[in-house]
């Protein structure tokens, strides 16, 4: 599943962008903001396969919020398209920082489509096909397949990362810096637990736990952490 941020600040354009993007791929994870310091939050919390910013935002520039994506590590490639009404004054700026395309407001839908359709149909294809995780240690690399960590936990300065398969201790590795690589489909649920939300099965609201697929052990929810985890989890 790839993970689509929609950074728009009129609702009425902002629903519309999503409709268009779901007629491409109803599979993906389509999320919506009007504040760029939301984005941002967003952003670290998630790592996003397309960025669509409407130039004009409630708090500051559209321009401004992709000079920050760019200054992180794994969004300095990832495709940004700005929405716009006077692309001519901004070209300059959308060069420098490298943006994938434009759409220009009052925009029609085949044309959204038209842009849209190659990065989400080949782009995050791509990234998909190749979802790898690269653990680089001094005297080693660990390569493993996202779709097969269950979840990771942070004790002191290692890493246990729990996989389908088996149990890695990763020693002098951050919870933060590893979240930071891991695709959409993991979240944070504690200060020390990340989890691939895949295979969730269960959630204890009463003692405040996890149970996911392949697993016995429940995981803990951290109280500042649940409500975005509610936020971010779609149930059936």
């Amino acid at each position: 599943m790839g993970n689509i941020l929609v950074v728009e600040d009129n609702e009425t354009i902002a629903n519309g962008l999503v409709n268009i993007i779901r007629s491409i791929n109803d599979g993906l994870n389509v999320k919506t903001t009007g504040y760029a310091e939301e984005a941002i939050r967003y952003a670290g919390e998630v790592k996003w396969d397309v960025f669509l910013l409407d130039i004009q935002l409630k708090d500051y520039s559209g321009i401004e919020l992709a000079k920050k994506l760019r200054e992180v590590e794994k969004y300095k490639l990832t495709p940004i398209v700005f929405i716009t009404s006077i692309p001519n004054e901004e070209l300059n700026a959308f060069r420098k920082i490298h943006c994938y395309d434009y759409i220009i407001k009052p925009f029609k839908e085949a044309v959204v489509k038209e842009t849209l359709k190659t990065i989400i149909e080949y782009g995050i294809r791509e990234i998909q096909a190749d979802d790898v995780i690269k653990i680089k240690k001094k005297f080693y690399s660990n390569m493993i397949k996202q779709k097969e960590i269950i979840y990771i936990e942070a004790r002191l300065k290692d890493l246990e990362i729990v996989t389908v398969k088996e149990r890695l201790n990763v020693k002098d590795y951050s919870l933060k810096k590893l979240f930071e690589e891991l695709n959409g489909d993991f979240l944070q649920c504690h200060r020390s637990y990340v989890l691939n939300k895949s295979y969730l099965e269960h959630i204890d609201h009463i003692k405040n736990e996890i149970k996911l697929r392949e697993l016995e052990q429940a995981i803990p929810i951290g109280r500042t952490y649940k409500k975005r985890l509610m936020e971010d989890i779609s149930w059936e």
